[in-house]
């Protein structure tokens, strides 16, 4: 990591980024399992030297993280918006993400966002209620119509009492709660799942969300 940092002259200020990705002992994963999941999570930070390790030496399954604060191809310096550290699990649709709850890797294909439970979920942009529901696998869910052909959607809610369907929007209105009524997700940390589609198809919301 070193020859990078030495390489655009950024020597000073701070060396590393080191955090620690933990498993609950429920989560019954193996330490393959745990790495592969610490190397998913490796991907997410594009051109930087990342080392994954795990301890298999202790019960509670653990990966340690460690992220070169120099991007190797552009010399830039790390930076984590506000934005990001909400993030509990990313939109992924081409690479599989384990899901603790279903023990299986699998898509996903929102963002979940970590919250509290009754924290106030209030709508990305200005729209129109389109439903109201109780979904299988994600709970409590509102959706909203936008222009051309999008649609938001929030779930795993608690409420949705402020809000009726057909109703008119605004971007920053408080539309919901949010709860734990996912059996898709309960297992996971309280949040809120945000989906985004275009014309019936999920988009990735990074795209549209600043």
């Amino acid at each position: 990591m070193i020859e990078v940092k030495q390489l655009y002259k950024k020597l000073g200020g701070r060396e590393k980024i080191h955090f620690v990705q933990s498993f609950s002992p429920t989560d019954k994963l193996t330490y393959k399992q745990a790495h592969e999941i610490g190397l998913k999570m490796a991907e997410y930070f594009k051109d930087f030297q990342v080392v994954v390790a795990t301890h298999i030496d202790r019960k509670h399954i653990h990966n340690h993280i460690v992220i070169n604060t120099v991007n190797f191809r552009t010399g830039l310096k790390f930076h984590q918006s506000k934005y990001d550290l909400q993030k509990i699990k990313d939109y992924s649709s081409d690479n599989l993400v384990y899901s603790v709850t279903l023990d299986e890797w699998t898509t996903h294909l929102g963002i979940d966002y970590k919250s509290e439970k009754t924290d106030i979920v209030k709508a990305s942009a200005d729209g129109k209620i389109k439903s109201i529901k109780n979904d299988p696998r994600y709970g409590l869910t509102v959706v909203i119509e936008h222009t051309n052909g999008f649609e938001s959607v929030y779930s795993n809610l608690l409420t949705a009492e402020f809000i009726t369907v057909g109703e008119e929007v605004k971007q920053g209105q408080t539309i919901a709660t949010v709860g734990n009524t996912a059996r898709f997700e309960i297992a996971d940390e309280t949040h809120l799942h945000f989906e985004i589609k275009q014309n019936g198809e999920n988009v990735d919301p990074n795209i549209y969300l600043k």
